[in-house]
């Protein structure tokens, strides 16, 4: 796990986007993220045209995200565990696609107001 400090009072959300860069991209819907946080980036990407990269498969992660889940802070993991070239030497700037890169960061744009409206509530 990578060098996280525990969140502060003052975080109200907390999103992890790790290894999103595949050019084959398929984000599965994490069981260990806070549902309504993931319900919301998934419902962003079907209204953007780019549900098929935000598969309704779901897995169990155990990732960076955790110790701020478990201190309370709705989080949600954004990762594609299904890249060949993780932690290889293959692992270089020529495997990565920025369509993927996209695909992600509009998602995530998208989903910012509804995740906010939420958070206020």
């Amino acid at each position: 796990m990578a060098c996280v400090s525990y969140p502060n009072a003052s975080l109200k959300a907390f999103v992890l986007v790790d290894m999103i860069g595949d050019r084959d991209l398929q984000i599965k819907r994490d069981l260990n993220s806070t549902t309504w946080l993931t319900d919301i980036i998934w419902a962003a990407a079907q209204k953007q045209q780019l549900g098929a990269y935000f598969r309704p498969e779901r897995v169990q992660i155990e990732d960076d995200h955790m110790p701020f889940m478990e201190a309370g802070v709705p989080s949600v993991d954004i990762i594609d565990l299904e890249y060949p070239a993780w932690h290889t030497a293959g692992d270089t700037l020529d495997a990565v696609s920025a369509r993927s890169l996209q695909v992600v960061g509009d998602t995530l744009v998208a989903a910012l107001p509804q995740i906010e409206t939420r958070l206020n509530k």
